[in-house]
């Protein structure tokens, strides 16, 4: 395996196979697992609060059943609503389409994503959404180019530590909807071939 000097240790379109897609979904499957896991045991915290401060405050027994079942409800929707989330992400890492990038700009921003509270880092990228091998000059120069903002991890992770403005990245897009990207936050020495 020779690496690009572009791409560094991170993996180009071509290598993006049904093993390294099935890696990235496994990651969305953890995540997902660990937002449902705390939307559980939010849910049954708080109902169980609310049943406790309902009986200290001197309710009758069974007053606080239609507060805390309309709760569970809203909590089951949201719970719902977390898995069809994860579910499109899946989908989308399992059908799209791979490209190269080209890094214009990088912005460090901090707010709250799926993955938590922290810093991410914002990429301003270019590609083109048609052609699998494209040289990363006609990329910085071509009007036909998309220009994306795309989401990557903290600025903490080993993948994002070596981001460059003017280095490349693999990106999987929409063709119906060219704007919509995902950076492949994989390296050939983090992924067990």
């Amino acid at each position: 395996m020779t690496l690009s000097p572009e791409f560094e240790n991170r993996f180009r379109p071509e290598e993006i196979t049904s093993e390294i897609r099935h890696h990235i979904e496994e990651r969305e499957w953890y995540s997902e697992v660990l937002w449902l896991g705390t939307g559980v045991v939010l849910i049954a915290a708080f109902s169980l609060f609310f049943s406790l401060a309902y009986r200290i405050t001197g309710f009758p027994p069974t007053a606080e059943i239609p507060f805390i079942l309309g709760f569970i409800a809203c909590g089951l929707v949201s719970l719902a609503a977390v898995h069809l989330r994860f579910r499109s992400r899946r989908n989308f890492v399992e059908e799209m389409p791979a490209a190269p990038a080209l890094i214009v700009g990088i912005e460090d921003t901090y707010r709250y994503s799926e993955d938590g509270a922290g810093h991410i880092e914002r990429l301003r990228l270019n590609y083109l959404p048609t052609q699998r091998t494209v040289p990363r000059e006609l990329l910085a120069i071509s009007s036909d180019v998309q220009k994306v903002s795309a989401e990557v991890g903290t600025r903490w992770t080993p993948f994002v530590e070596h981001l460059q403005k003017g280095k490349m990245v693999s990106i999987l897009y929409d063709p119906k909807h060219p704007k919509h990207v995902r950076v492949v936050e994989e390296e050939h020495d983090l992924v067990a071939m």
